[in-house]
């Protein structure tokens, strides 16, 4: 774990550790232009042979992870994104988001981001004593916004746009980090899959 270090007091550690899985023989030059809007993102990036850490504002992680999908989607290779998000880790480095600027351009999101695809996620309100309440609340919300598809061990299982699955996740993981200190949560999210009801996939 790394050495905590001076910020402005006020932003606890947040950032993501994901990593891509294309079905394809082809998987690099997939990879390699999915990230490729890493570069423009303004966030703080940390790439390794295994996985990639980014870390700033809440928004700016959820919606550069989100192109990043999108782009790997758009390969209609069958394509898996496994993600934790972690906020407020007592044991990790603050970091200063005020100094973590995204560079803003505008970016079309296109027809990817309406791409439907299936995902399972778990939620950890480390710290909250009545943790079990703080995730119930989080399926009723995903229930609300359309994209649950059931409850499996250990998991919730998600189905909707690219566009909607990213913004639940991102509205139930704030939620969840103003009444738990530390919030962790696991994403596994699939595109393309073979497994899925032919017609059931939307390229609009």
């Amino acid at each position: 774990m790394s050495k905590p270090i001076a910020c402005d007091g006020q932003s606890p550690f947040f950032g993501c550790r994901f990593s891509l899985y294309p079905m394809s023989d082809h998987f690099v030059p997939i990879i390699l232009n999915a990230i490729e809007v890493l570069k423009d993102s303004g966030l703080e990036v940390e790439s390794g042979h295994i996985s990639t850490c980014v870390m700033g504002k809440e928004k700016d992680v959820f919606e550069t992870l989100k192109r990043v999908f999108a782009l790997a989607a758009s390969s209609e290779k069958h394509v898996v994104m496994s993600a934790t998000f972690s906020k407020g880790c007592p044991g990790e480095a603050y970091v200063d988001v005020k100094s973590i600027q995204p560079i803003h351009q505008h970016h079309e999101e296109g027809a990817h981001t309406h791409r439907k695809i299936d995902g399972e996620f778990s939620i950890y309100p480390l710290g909250h004593g009545n943790y079990m309440s703080a995730i119930y609340d989080v399926i009723d919300h995903i229930n609300d916004m359309g994209i649950y598809d059931g409850s499996v061990h250990f998991a919730t299982r998600l189905h909707g746009t690219i566009h909607d699955v990213f913004t639940g996740l991102e509205n139930v993981f704030e939620t969840t980090t103003k009444v738990a200190s530390h919030t962790v949560m696991q994403v596994t999210l699939s595109a393309n899959s073979p497994s899925v009801k032919k017609g059931e996939h939307n390229h609009a």
